[in-house]
């Protein structure tokens, strides 16, 4: 099992393969795939853009190939009384690309700022309010899990 800094070392280094590879791939980018989010109102869900989604391969320290699913997703999240939860994604970094938000993972709750970025470890979910007076915020989720 790899430790959380060499986990998040080997998502930082996947995720910079995954940025070449999506920049060749722009077709895909440009027919993105929108879903809702699990939400008790459709109408309060945060608006999901997958940008992109594949099994990437990876050597390890003995130069076998480790296949690994990695997705990147940006999420429009609006002001609402009840906030916004990601469900879980198994371990996932998140990069606040604009806006004020408040995130509770595992009971701690913590103020984030436009730039910021943190890690959610498997099994936790993320709930996310925005702070006053910011009516929306984007965030974007690179997600890097064992693949098939």
């Amino acid at each position: 099992m790899l430790n959380p800094s060499r986990k998040l070392l080997l998502a930082l280094s996947v995720v910079a393969l995954c940025s070449l590879s999506a920049s060749l791939h722009l077709s895909r980018a440009a027919a993105q795939q929108k879903t809702q989010a699990h939400a008790g109102n459709a109408a309060e869900a945060p608006e999901i853009a997958t940008r992109f989604s594949e099994v990437v391969r990876a050597r390890n320290a003995k130069g076998a190939a480790v296949p690994l699913k990695v997705e990147i997703k940006e999420w429009n999240v609006t002001r609402y009384d009840r906030g916004a939860e990601i469900s879980d994604q198994g371990f996932y970094i998140v990069h606040l690309l604009s806006g004020q938000v408040t995130t509770e993972i595992a009971g701690k709750t913590t103020a984030r700022n436009t730039g910021d970025f943190w890690t959610v470890e498997k099994g936790q979910h993320m709930a996310i309010s925005l702070k006053r007076p910011q009516e929306q915020a984007r965030l974007q989720t690179i997600a890097v899990n064992p693949g098939h």
